[in-house]
């Protein structure tokens, strides 16, 4: 491996380490498990891409 993938893997693994830390602190504020919490999110996100896009005339 060189230098610079070592670095990308470092910086990935702090990344994912951030972002566990996130979830885990918000799973606990809302009293639910990681896996619910990120359940939430996603059909939250495909509730939110379902729902028609308007430009900026305000057409659908």
């Amino acid at each position: 491996m060189n230098a610079k993938d070592k670095n990308t893997s470092q910086l990935n693994l702090k990344i994912d380490l951030f972002l566990h830390r996130r979830l885990k602190a918000a799973a606990a504020m809302e009293g639910v498990s990681m896996t619910e919490l990120i359940e939430r999110i996603l059909s939250r996100v495909v509730e939110d891409d379902e729902e028609p896009k308007q430009d900026k005339r305000g057409k659908a």
